[in-house]
C-alpha cells in the first residue's frame, strides 16, 4: 500500500531505489490494481462471482477429484485461513462447493467442487480469460516473453525473499 509517510529507511548496505525505479514499482501496483478490479467487476456482473471466488473454483477444478484441503487452498490462493473459511462458506451457501471431512485427518476439511460449481467455473473461465487477453496479453503481446523471464527472477512468496533460518534462530 502506498503511503505519504516517511519512507522506511533502507537496511544498512541496501541502497534505496531511485525515483525512476520507485515510479516503475508504483506503476506496476496501479496497473495490477486496475486490471484485477476490472476482472473482478466483469466476473461479478456476468456470473455473480468475485475474482477470489473464481480463483478458488479454478484451483478446485484442477485438483484431483475436484477437491483440496482448505489449508492448502488458502496457501495456494494467498488468502488467510479465516479468509478462506469465509470464501468457502459463501460458495457453499450457493451450492458451488461442499465441505468434506478429510479422511486422513478427521480434524481437517476438504473443499469439494459440486457439479454446479464446475459449470459456473467453466462459464466464468471464458469471461476471465477474455478479460486477461484484452487487458494484459494483447497490450503486452510483444513484451510477454521478456516480462515472464523478468518475473521468474522474483520470489513467489514473501518467505522466498528471506534467508533460510539457521538452527537456534
Amino acid at each position: 500500500m502506498l503511503s505519504r509517510q516517511q519512507p522506511a529507511r533502507p537496511r544498512e548496505g541496501q541502497p534505496r531505489p531511485n525515483d525512476e525505479q520507485l515510479e516503475v514499482w508504483r506503476q506496476y501496483l496501479r496497473t495490477h490494481a486496475a486490471i484485477t478490479r476490472q476482472l473482478d467487476a466483469e466476473l461479478a456482473r456476468d456470473h455473480g462471482l468475485g475474482l477470489s471466488e473464481y480463483e478458488v473454483l479454478l484451483f478446485l477444478s484442477r485438483a484431483p477429484g475436484n477437491q483440496m484441503r482448505l489449508i492448502r487452498l488458502a496457501e495456494e490462493s494467498l488468502v488467510t485461513r479465516s479468509g478462506m473459511t469465509r470464501l468457502i462458506t459463501r460458495l457453499e451457501e450457493r451450492g458451488l462447493v461442499e465441505r468434506l471431512r478429510c479422511p486422513s485427518d478427521r480434524r481437517g476439511f476438504n473443499a469439494h467442487m459440486t457439479d454446479a460449481g464446475r459449470d459456473l467455473a467453466r462459464a466464468a473461465g471464458k469471461t476471465h480469460l477474455a478479460g486477461v487477453k484484452r487487458l494484459f496479453v494483447d497490450p503486452l503481446a510483444e513484451e510477454l516473453g521478456p516480462l515472464g523471464t523478468s518475473l521468474e527472477r522474483l520470489p513467489d512468496t514473501p518467505d522466498d525473499a528471506l534467508p533460510p533460518c539457521e538452527p537456534g534462530d
